[in-house]
């Protein structure tokens, strides 16, 4: 107790300890025990924000999830799409104006699924 507390110890007149002033370690004890009740609910608090952060993540990666799904859905679409236009050979005009058609529609969809319509972003 002398080396690690010497402030608790009292001494005699030979440097020898003679007694412990144990009145004066509640006091210490009290300290550190608010001190570590502080660090404490620091910590409690930071794990709260970080589990709410994990939900909001996991609930993003869901929703991402679903998108991703859609986007390849939309993608084998347009490639069966482009697949069966192929199939067929036409030289006609009103034939690729058509295939055009198909092909810019399947796009804007793509890409308003994707990134969204211009109205989304106001």
């Amino acid at each position: 107790m002398a080396e690690i507390y010497p402030n608790l110890v009292v001494r005699g007149k030979d440097n020898q300890v003679e007694t412990v002033q144990y009145y004066k370690l509640d006091a210490m004890l009290l300290n550190e025990v608010q001190k570590l009740a502080k660090v404490h609910a620091e910590d409690s608090d930071q794990i709260a924000r970080l589990e709410a952060q994990v939900a909001e993540l996991r609930q993003q990666d869901k929703m991402q999830q679903g998108e991703l799904a859609q986007l390849r859905a939309q993608i084998q679409g347009i490639q069966a799409a482009l697949a069966g236009s192929n199939s067929v050979p036409r030289n006609n005009e009103a034939s690729m104006r058509n295939r055009n058609r198909v092909t810019n529609d399947l796009s804007s969809n793509f890409t308003h699924s994707f990134f969204g319509s211009p109205s989304d972003k106001r």
